[in-house]
C-alpha cells in the first residue's frame, strides 16, 4: 500500500492546489491507503484548503496537516519530512502543488516497483516538464546530459534526476534520516537526499516517458 504525501506551500495559490490535487484524484488510487496534505504556511485559511479537498471527494481518506509556522527556514525539506512522518505504509509517493501529474503516472510508478522482487529497496522517478516546454525540449537540456557536480566533484545521474515527484520505500527514507532540513533552497535538499539514498545502496529507476 501507498501513502501519497502532498505539499502545498507559500508561493502557490489555491488554484495551484486545486489543479494539482485534481491530477492526484485522476490516478488509479486502488493501492493508496491515504493522502497526507501538508499546508506549509500559505496565506490561505485552513477552511479554504479543506474546502478544496472536500469538494474533490477523494475515494480514500485525506488528512490535512495545517502548520502556520511563520518560519522562512521551514521549506521543502521540512515539509516533506513532516508529511512522511504521518505515513505508515511501506511505500510513499511524494508530490507537490506545483506539479500536475499525468493521469496515468501512479500506475506506471507502481508497475515498476511491482516488477521488482519483494522487499526491493528502490526509488522511482520520472520525466517532468514545464507547461510551456514539451518533453523533447526537456530531454535536450544540459541537466539531462551533463548532470550537476555538487558533491565533491562526483558526477551522478541517478537515472538523470527529476526532483519533486517520486515513489520510495519508507524504510529507505528512514535509513538515511529523511531530507536535511538545514538545506532550504527548493531542489537542493531533494538532490542531496537522493545522493544519500544512492550511497546507501538504493536502486534508482526512471520511467522514460
Amino acid at each position: 500500500m501507498i501513502t501519497i504525501c502532498f505539499i502545498y506551500f507559500k508561493s502557490l495559490s489555491l488554484a495551484n492546489l486545486s489543479a494539482a490535487l485534481y491530477s492526484v484524484l485522476r490516478q488509479d488510487l486502488s493501492c493508496v491507503e491515504s493522502i497526507v496534505v501538508v499546508d506549509n504556511d500559505p496565506p490561505d485559511s485552513v477552511y479554504d484548503i479543506q474546502g478544496i479537498i472536500d469538494a474533490l471527494a477523494f475515494p480514500v481518506p485525506v488528512r490535512l496537516l495545517s502548520i502556520k509556522h511563520g518560519d522562512p527556514l521551514k521549506t521543502h525539506s521540512w515539509s516533506t519530512n513532516a508529511a512522511v512522518r504521518e505515513a505508515d505504509t511501506p511505500w510513499i509517493l511524494v508530490s507537490r502543488a506545483d506539479y500536475l501529474l499525468d493521469f496515468d503516472a501512479l500506475r506506471k510508478f507502481v508497475e515498476v516497483a511491482g516488477a521488482k522482487p519483494d522487499g526491493w529497496d528502490g526509488f522511482v522517478t520520472s520525466n517532468g516538464c514545464h507547461l510551456n516546454s514539451d518533453i523533447g525540449q526537456c530531454e535536450r537540456s544540459p541537466w539531462r546530459h551533463d548532470g550537476p557536480y555538487w558533491f565533491g566533484g562526483v558526477t551522478f545521474d541517478y537515472t538523470e534526476i527529476d526532483a519533486g515527484v517520486y515513489l520510495m520505500r519508507r524504510e529507505a527514507f528512514d535509513k538515511v534520516g529523511g531530507l536535511d532540513e538545514s538545506l532550504i533552497a527548493w531542489g537542493h535538499a531533494q538532490t542531496e537526499f537522493q545522493h544519500r539514498l544512492y550511497q546507501s545502496g538504493v536502486e534508482f529507476v526512471r520511467i522514460p516517458e
